[in-house]
């Protein structure tokens, strides 16, 4: 039998959904297929990120490593030199001692120096005043022969 024009409608409304239906498939399984590309894309670009930020962080801490031991470097020639200071110190004040002896020394040794310059000019005094008395003396004596 003859189909009824109702059912003729239907089945070409039914194939024009069919139709549709399989255009937007196609659409989506399309933008499916970009998104993916995209995703792939940004998933590469994302990683090349996550390396390049991780090759940052070794260098930022190769870079403190490196700070940290200049630090110490300068630190250890810090107290090196504080410790030169400290030594030079103790060098000055024993330099002042021995310069204060040694103008002590230098003083106690003019004056014994006045001591026995005083000393040895009365004595030559007395040996000149005992010379001249003997000297009298003998001339007396000399005197005291000659009359006889």
């Amino acid at each position: 039998g003859e189909k009824h024009s109702s059912v003729i409608f239907r089945e070409e409304s039914l194939r024009n959904q069919n139709k549709d239906l399989q255009g937007r498939l196609t659409n989506v399984n399309e933008q499916l297929q970009l998104t993916s590309r995209h995703l792939s894309e940004s998933n590469a670009e994302s990683k090349m990120m996550r390396d390049e930020r991780d090759g940052m962080k070794l260098n930022i801490s190769d870079l403190k490593a490196t700070l940290v031991t200049e630090i110490e470097a300068k630190e250890s020639a810090l107290s090196t030199v504080f410790e030169l200071k400290k030594s030079l110190s103790v060098s000055e004040s024993k330099l002042n001692i021995v310069q204060a002896r040694n103008v002590e020394n230098c003083s106690n040794f003019k004056s014994s120096m006045k001591d026995y310059e005083q000393k040895r000019d009365r004595e030559v005094n007395e040996i000149i005043c005992k010379y001249e008395s003997l000297k009298n003396a003998s001339a007396k004596e000399v005197d005291i022969l000659k009359k006889d």
